[in-house]
């Protein structure tokens, strides 16, 4: 019975981001040049590339658009200048059917990165889907 709950609760999630990604009035955030918080998004999956990523900020659509792989190593860049105090973050994607909601604080974490990641079901191995996010008092380093 649990699991069945689980089941339609993700699906009537998975519902409200669909028509919520094909509303035309949806509020934005505008990205600009030396913000105070900064985002890192990328797909780490070769699995599902590309793959749909949106990111809200406190509820207003920040990120909309289908990323490359690129071997893992594609990390893209996007800057917003928001008020001090509490924030939401919500990543989803329609194509992998997932979505991760986290909390965070200006000025105490002003760098971010959302990473997809799948790994389909195999042999001896289950499904993976999941966002990975974080957040830092500096920038990231990546490799």
């Amino acid at each position: 019975m649990g699991k069945s709950k689980i089941l339609i609760g993700s699906q009537i999630l998975f519902l409200v981001l669909f028509f919520y990604g094909c509303d035309e009035n949806v509020s934005t955030i505008s990205q600009v040049e030396n913000g105070n918080f900064i985002l890192f998004v990328s797909n780490q999956s070769s699995n599902l590339d590309p793959v749909d990523i949106k990111v809200s900020i406190d509820g207003k659509l920040a990120v909309s658009q289908e990323f490359l792989n690129k071997g893992g190593h594609n990390w893209i860049k996007f800057e917003f200048q928001l008020t001090n105090g509490n924030h939401r973050l919500f990543s989803s994607s329609s194509k992998a059917n997932i979505s991760k909601d986290t909390l965070f604080v200006l000025p105490k974490t002003p760098y971010s990165v959302v990473d997809f990641w799948y790994s389909p079901q195999s042999s001896g191995s289950v499904e993976i889907k999941k966002f990975i996010i974080s957040f830092s008092e500096s920038s990231p380093g990546f490799m």
